[in-house]
């Protein structure tokens, strides 16, 4: 799912954890019970994404965490955007 640079879901809630943007503990973002499709509802995952904007207003780095098993397993992605 795209979202643009200024969504709501794409801003930095929990500055807290900008130091560690792979924490499942200090979260910016968060769904429970995603599906393997990626949806909402009836799912197994926890789906977390951390923001942290960074001092230029056009970047922000955003790492996607998704767990399973109480948190007892999980892979995570990070990238940087950019507005265009």
């Amino acid at each position: 799912l795209l979202k643009d640079y200024d969504d709501a879901d794409l801003k930095d809630s929990n500055p807290f954890n900008n130091s560690d943007l792979s924490s499942i503990t200090r979260v910016d973002h968060e769904e429970k019970d995603v599906s393997e499709t990626g949806d909402v509802g009836g799912g197994r995952f926890r789906r977390i994404w951390n923001v942290a904007e960074s001092s230029d207003p056009a970047l922000k780095t955003v790492t996607l965490i998704v767990s399973w098993d109480n948190d007892r397993h999980r892979v995570s992605f990070t990238s940087c955007i950019n507005r265009q």
